[in-house]
């Protein structure tokens, strides 16, 4: 009898185990794959985030690096974001601690074009961009 009862349970713990591995990582359940390049000018915008703004719900996030290129991710770990309806608002990401420094303390001014970047699309109720989400898709955004 208490071999039935240990087997039962080491069934049961296998099985949760298995539901806890299937939402923990690698997209989650219902997510898409989101990316693209961020331009000004035709050039690459480099530390900015986008964040994709939901009409309910949470909101997924991406950096961009060097080349403008950002994917989004919707928690940690997981790339990608929920289908449905979203405002794109922008975001200037200090490269490191020391320039943060410099730029808040007016010793450094922020790089050409992202004040205006800022004012057009920094805010959810100003913003332009405006996506429906509906598969995995590459979004590029050209902020001019």
């Amino acid at each position: 009898m208490l071999e039935h009862v240990t087997a039962r349970g080491t069934i049961r713990l296998l099985a949760a185990l298995l539901l806890v591995t299937s939402l923990g990582c690698g997209g989650g359940p219902g997510l898409v794959g989101v990316s693209g390049v961020v331009t000004r000018g035709g050039q690459p915008v480099e530390n900015v985030q986008v964040t994709f703004m939901p009409e309910t719900g949470r909101p997924a996030w991406g950096a961009t690096d060097a080349e403008g290129r950002y994917t989004l991710e919707f928690a940690q770990g997981d790339l990608g974001i929920v289908p449905g309806k979203y405002k794109v608002v922008v975001k200037y990401i200090y490269p490191d601690m020391e320039t943060e420094i410099a730029m808040t303390q007016g010793k450094k001014p922020l790089p050409p074009g992202i004040k205006e970047i800022l004012a057009k699309y920094g805010d959810e109720q100003k913003t332009p961009l405006e996506f429906d989400i509906q598969g995995p898709q590459e979004i590029d955004l050209a902020l001019d």
